[in-house]
């Protein structure tokens, strides 16, 4: 960063001025397809919405089911944790 705070504000004019030009040279040259890009991205949202809502749906119709080798018997108590100590 330059000590002096004029050729620092000098440098921040020059850069914004420079992106602000490029920025509206591309949005120039892009604008037609803007319309497009809105409507794409609007179908995108309603599309996973609707993903969305038939996933869920579909997770509440079948409620998880667990087969006998995966399920799992309760751990019953070490005989070190139901253990009391003796004096």
């Amino acid at each position: 960063m330059p000590k002096n705070p004029l050729i620092y504000y000098g440098l921040l004019v020059i850069v914004g001025t420079a992106a602000i030009y490029v920025g509206a040279w591309l949005t120039q040259k892009i604008e037609f397809i803007l319309p497009y890009t809105l409507a794409a991205g609007i179908v995108m949202v309603i599309a996973g919405a609707f993903l969305e809502h038939k996933k869920r749906t579909a997770q509440t119709a079948q409620p998880e089911l667990r087969s006998p080798e995966t399920a799992q018997a309760p751990e019953a108590p070490s005989a070190e944790t139901t253990a009391t100590p003796s004096e």
